[in-house]
């Protein structure tokens, strides 16, 4: 899913630069059109480590809610057998907001690449816009989603 992402970004990025006339490169578009893409992907990167986050704390609040009902009035081995399944869900928790910490580590790796291409479309706008540099721009960009 986030390689997709990541070829997306680089697709907008050629297409930015290849749909402009070598001689006015709208370079300004070509930075708008990329960080657009990066912000993309990382809201959904977010969103789905939130997402994640929440279904776990949701499935807590059941656990607490059914361990809650299962201890009044309860027999020792109900109880520990509620114990046992509460400390289970706790622990697939853990692991699912660990997936998400997995999920979000990738995000800085992404983006630095973008703000490596980025960099390199300010110094196109601060020194002409040879079309060497413009090809080498969307070749970094598709280089950068492989």
């Amino acid at each position: 899913m986030y390689s997709l992402a990541i070829i997306n970004l680089a697709i907008v990025l050629t297409l930015s630069v290849n749909a402009a006339p070598l001689d006015g490169l709208d370079a300004t578009g070509v930075i708008a059109s990329a960080a657009s893409a990066a912000t993309s992907l990382l809201d959904g990167i977010a969103g789905s480590a939130t997402s994640a986050a929440g279904d776990a704390v949701s499935s807590i609040g059941s656990t607490v809610a059914s361990l809650d009902d299962g201890l009044t009035g309860s027999i020792p081995s109900k109880r520990d057998g509620i114990l046992d399944e509460a400390s289970s869900i706790l622990d697939g928790a853990t692991s699912v907001l660990g997936g998400a910490s997995s999920i979000l580590d990738p995000a800085s790796s992404i983006l630095d690449p973008v703000t490596s291409i980025l960099g390199g479309a300010t110094s196109i706008l601060g020194g002409g816009i040879p079309s060497v540099s413009v090809t080498g721009f969307a070749a970094e960009a598709v280089r950068t989603a492989a």
